[in-house]
């Protein structure tokens, strides 16, 4: 996710964010997701590789972080829906080759209830390691994070930056001041600590449908 008009997270102050190095034939290129159990990190399915490395209790992705762990995922299991053009579904989880440790710098971000519907006017926010320029690219070193409010349906338009959440209907940002553009994962909440609300990728998919992702083995 580009996050435009933003500012460095405070280190490890979220724990369940996950840092991807994605391999695609001879191309490298990075997308962030989140913990959302010991075992699987969920991301956008347009993050798809050969290989994908998973970094835990990562801040500055170019300094040796004794806070990291490393694990290869095992499997990628996109939405069966999913559809590049247009991006549909963008929706994918990973499993990992061992499990995550949980400590002071890994945790999981909860799931919300089946039924939850996000508000018009509520106030999130979003954070990643994406491009902080929207004319050329310029990647952080550091998780970025800034806040968005939540805007209703009926002010779609072409010319804005919309939001499909997992558990409600499409939203979009307010990009007065700030811009939270599609493209990497980043992560979506309302609160710090609260549930997840969903990505900066367009999404078609309900938290439902997630319960029974995880249930994969």
């Amino acid at each position: 996710v580009e996050i435009i008009g933003g500012w460095e997270a405070k280190p490890h102050s979220r724990p369940y964010m996950a840092y991807l190095e994605i391999q695609s034939g001879n191309d490298t290129y990075r997308c962030g997701g989140f913990l959302v159990s010991e075992n699987f990190v969920l991301t956008a399915a347009h993050c798809n590789g050969d290989e994908i490395t998973v970094s835990l209790g990562a801040h500055n992705i170019k300094q040796q972080e004794r806070s990291r762990q490393k694990i290869t995922a095992r499997r990628q299991i996109p939405h069966p829906q999913y559809n590049n053009e247009p991006l549909n579904n963008d929706i994918m989880l990973l499993q990992l080759e061992k499990s995550a440790k949980l400590n002071e710098w890994v945790g999981t971000i909860g799931l919300p209830r089946s039924n939850e519907r996000v508000k018009a006017g509520t106030e999130c926010s979003v954070a990643g390691w994406g491009s902080t320029r929207t004319e050329y690219l310029l990647f952080p070193d550091t998780l970025q994070e800034v806040d968005v409010v939540v805007m209703p349906d009926a002010k779609f338009g072409s010319n804005k930056i919309r939001v499909q959440y997992l558990v409600g209907p499409c939203q979009q940002y307010n990009t007065k001041r700030v811009q939270a553009a599609p493209g990497n994962l980043g992560e979506l909440h309302s609160t710090p600590g609260a549930a997840l609300r969903g990505n900066t990728s367009p999404l078609g998919s309900t938290e439902s449908e997630c319960r029974k992702k995880l249930l994969i083995k």
